[in-house]
Parts: C-alpha cells; sequence; structure tokens
C-alpha cells in the first residue's frame, strides 16, 4: 500500500556538546524529556499518524 504521509515536524534544537574528545550533535534532545509539553503533543501526532496508517491496511482483522 503506498501513501503519501504527512509526519509531524519535529523540532531540531542542536545540542553539540564534546564527549571524549568527540564532538557530539544531538538534534532531537528535546524529546528526552517526556514530561514536556512539546515531546507528548509530537508523540500524540506521531501516534495519530501511525494508527490512522495501521488502519488502512486491509489484512489487519485476519492478523489479529
Amino acid at each position: 500500500m503506498r501513501s503519501n504521509l504527512n509526519y509531524p515536524d519535529s523540532p531540531c534544537v542542536r545540542v553539540v556538546e564534546t564527549i571524549h574528545g568527540k564532538r557530539i550533535v544531538d538534534p532531537y534532545r528535546w524529546l528526552e524529556d517526556i514530561n514536556s509539553k512539546e515531546t507528548k503533543n509530537w508523540i500524540e501526532k506521531q501516534n495519530t499518524l501511525t494508527l490512522d496508517y495501521l488502519e488502512k491496511i486491509k489484512a489487519r482483522p485476519r492478523i489479529r
């Protein structure tokens, strides 16, 4: 099944730190705060996208 999925925007806040002499860029550090409004909102949108997609799979009832 092909479809055009509209993924929710993922804000990329570029956190840069140096660990053991290596520069590490972590654009998704904001997701580590599971209790933040932004993270909860993003998870809700991702879940909606996923469940809407799964509901369209015709073989899903047989799989259950």
